[in-house]
């Protein structure tokens, strides 16, 4: 047997090597290998200031002359490094934490030694791994005591004739459709000869190509190189959340273990939509806007006007954690609303005054990551300062210190535009708080606002004289929006969709008004519209008769469009023929007269004789050779 002890503290790359056991009790017992615990008291698994997570191992309680020993029997199939972390508190030089090998102690400590991690390199086959807590004959001090944590062996990997390694990826988080974002990808040549002809691509998980590229220069070994990808979004992409990879591939490559880079998660959304982010800090992690290691908590937040840009419709609100473990099963509310306070600094706001937009289990993922909440209920952003609410519901599971998010120092034009509170004992109600802790700490934040899908249509009717005109029936796109005027002309249509619509204007004894309009997303159209006074003409003949105008179309008809011109479909006997068409306009004015001798179809491309004719109703007048008369009407829009 060889052994060899490197150092007291070493940093090990992983880069080269292969991790294949891996202990830091974070089972939170022994179950996860074949331990054997011996001795006059048996260790246990403790939570009290561990190396790292949330556990680590603890000698048993013994008495003078009395030992405590964990062991474990491992048959390590190839050579490589053993590493755990030791502590002890104990009376110096006589009461000691002893590491074992095969039966034979290769260290020990004694005193009050902080954690320490130790290396031992081994060679392949079967050892036996044990800690034994000795106490000497009398006196204690301190805890009298040991622990050890991260127990871990890793494999030395060999050396390949070709090995490509993906080092790092680097880029944008946020990517909205119709840009173009650069990201950075290192490769490395770990192998003994050079190459070239390799693909560097960006990947998610389940190997969905986002850009790809070739390179052919040569890549001799111990060199790096960066490849430089571009993404370019669709601009009608769905929002997203995707975890993003840097992926190398060579052909030859004997070692694909390193083939692709850490996960980094982006967000990609459509070009009609657009971020706002508040916090930007990646130093700083805390238990807000949720407490996870108490049993319940709630945040409120100020984010201000500027710094959300545009009004619109929030429909995700984007988080970010640093966790080490997972956390299931957490109840989380969250309330929106708009105030003009600059501060919390006179309390909180009720939760009464805000709306609820989500109420469910979240599931939140260990590591790095982008904590996309997609809204139960869409929030309508008129402009004002956005107050959100978050509350932890009470839950009896606590968790790890470690489980964090980022958060960022960003004050505000006042003091205070956050406060927080926390409790293991009850519940808080969202509706009468009281204190809390007030500070300008601010959950690094990105809010997702697309436009507001609607606008509004205002103005005033007004008689040829300028005189209020109350009554008058407003309606756009036949009356799919509709509204009277009132004592002072006055109307109001909201949230009409966006896009160009007919808006049609009328009162009895007044002419019809009828424009198009276009409504834009979160803005007022406001018109003036002066109805004149109608003006009685002859229609008696024209609609007294039966129609012998079997059809006309399309109706209502806009000169010039892609459907081309109006179609008058008639049914006309032969001994009928030749007849006569004339078009008139509500006034009673002639504005076209046209000889017809098919009896099938007539078409107009809605001019009068000079120019096309203007917006309104016209009527169709057929005169067969026989004297009989037939009529229609066609609405007309320009």
């Amino acid at each position: 047997m060889r052994t060899k002890l490197l150092v007291l503290l070493i940093f090990i790359p992983l880069v080269l090597y292969c991790q294949t056991i891996d202990e830091g009790f974070e089972s939170g017992d022994f179950s996860a290998y074949n331990w054997v615990l011996t001795g006059d008291a048996e260790w246990f698994v403790s939570g009290s200031y561990p190396f790292e997570g949330d556990y680590c191992a603890q000698g048993g309680n013994v008495a003078d002359n009395q030992s405590t020993t964990i062991g474990i029997e491992i048959d390590f199939e190839q050579s490589g490094i053993l590493s755990f972390a030791w502590k002890v508190s104990s009376e110096p030089n006589y009461d000691f934490l002893r590491f074992y090998l095969d039966d034979v102690m290769l260290a020990e400590i004694s005193g009050e030694v902080a954690w320490t991690q130790m290396a031992y390199e081994l060679e392949a086959g079967i050892h036996t791994l044990s800690w034994t807590y000795y106490k000497d004959y009398s006196v204690s001090n301190g805890s009298d005591i040991g622990w050890i944590d991260s127990v871990f062996y890793i494999l030395e990997e060999p050396e390949f004739a070709y090995d490509l390694e993906l080092v790092s990826m680097t880029g944008a988080e946020y990517l909205i459709g119709g840009g173009e974002y650069l990201y950075e990808v290192t490769v490395r040549n770990n192998g003994q000869f050079n190459v070239t002809g390799y693909t560097v691509n960006l990947v998610d998980i389940s190997g969905t190509e986002y850009a790809s590229e070739t390179v052919f220069w040569m890549l001799p070994p111990g060199d790096e190189r960066v490849v430089e990808l571009i993404i370019t979004p669709e601009e009608t992409a769905a929002d997203t959340v995707v975890g993003l990879y840097g992926y190398g591939y060579l052909s030859m490559d004997e070692n694909p273990a390193n083939d692709y880079s850490e996960k980094q998660d982006i967000h990609i959304t459509g070009s009609e939509n657009h971020f706002a982010r508040i916090g930007e800090a990646n130093t700083f992690t805390y238990q807000m806007p949720v407490n996870l290691v108490r049993n319940t908590s709630i945040c409120q937040t100020l984010y201000y006007a500027e710094e959300l840009e545009n009004t619109g419709i929030i429909s995700g609100i984007d988080l970010f954690n640093n966790f080490v473990n997972p956390v299931n099963d957490t109840n989380i509310r969250i309330w929106l609303g708009e105030t003009q306070q600059n501060s919390l600094s006179d309390g909180w706001l009720s939760a009464d005054s805000l709306e609820l937009v989500y109420d469910a289990v979240y599931e939140f993922p260990a590591g790095r990551n982008i904590i996309n909440i997609e809204l139960d209920s869409l929030y309508e952003y008129q402009g004002a300062n956005l107050v959100m609410m978050i509350e932890k519901e009470f839950e009896e599971e606590l968790h790890s210190w470690q489980s964090n998010f980022y958060y960022s120092e960003v004050p505000g034009p006042e003091a205070g535009r956050t406060r927080f509170s926390f409790s293991d004992q009850y519940s808080f109600d969202p509706c009468n708080m009281q204190e809390g802790i007030l500070c300008d700490w601010v959950a690094n934040t990105v809010f997702t606002i697309s436009p507001i899908p609607y606008g509004h249509l205002s103005g005033y009717v007004y008689n040829e004289t300028g005189e209020p005109l109350e009554g008058a029936l407003i309606s756009v796109d036949e009356l799919s929006w509709s509204t009277e005027s009132d004592t002072s002309g006055y109307f109001m249509i909201e949230r009409i969709d966006n896009g160009l619509h007919g808006c049609r204007v009328s009162l009895d004894g007044y002419e019809v008004y009828f424009e198009e309009i276009e409504i834009f997303s979160g803005e007022v159209l406001e018109i003036e519209v002066y109805l004149p006074e109608a003006v009685e003409i002859e229609t008696n003949e024209i609609l007294a008769v039966e129609a012998a105008i079997s059809k006309i179309y399309p109706n209502p008809y806009q000169p010039g469009s892609s459907r081309g011109d109006v179609r008058i479909e008639l049914n006309i006997q032969s001994e009928d023929l030749p007849a006569r068409l004339e078009i008139y306009d509500v006034r009673g004015r002639k504005v076209v007269s046209r000889e017809v001798n098919n009896p099938e179809n007539v078409y107009w491309d809605g001019r009068a004789a000079d120019g096309y004719a203007a917006s309104g109703m016209y009527f169709f007048k057929l005169i067969t050779s026989s004297g009989q008369i037939d009529t229609a009407r066609l609405l007309l829009i320009k």
